[in-house]
């Protein structure tokens, strides 16, 4: 009966679960956005949102409600991605990863603190 258990549920830690469940929510968003986001623009008008002052705010946030993207590229090119502020998805995709880091960190410090 133990063995069957094991297979079935090879994790004993609840918290082990929660992180799974939340990373494949992530992903589930991201996959959402990226089916709803089909009729995407072209990249010269991408480019054309990129390098408009007007979608950065104090410079560093993007905030473009055109754009469906949920992690546009930074405004300095090839310095990784942002996040579009302006898309409710990309917000709730930030806060899962910081919940999913946060719960990693929790569970790091729990297991090596026995």
């Amino acid at each position: 009966m133990y063995a069957a258990s094991v297979i079935i549920l090879p994790f004993h830690n609840t918290s082990t679960y929660v992180i799974l469940i939340l990373a494949l929510l992530f992903l589930d968003v991201l996959a959402l956005n990226r089916i709803f986001s089909s009729d995407s623009p072209k990249q010269q008008l991408y480019d054309t949102w990129h390098d408009d002052p007007k979608n950065w705010r104090m410079g560093i946030f993007y905030y473009n409600p055109e754009d469906k993207r949920l992690f546009p590229p930074k405004r300095i090119r090839g310095g990784g991605w942002t996040v579009n502020f302006a898309n409710p998805y990309s917000i709730l995709a930030t806060i899962v990863l910081a919940a999913l880091i946060g719960l990693l960190v929790l569970i790091l410090a729990t297991h090596y603190d026995q």
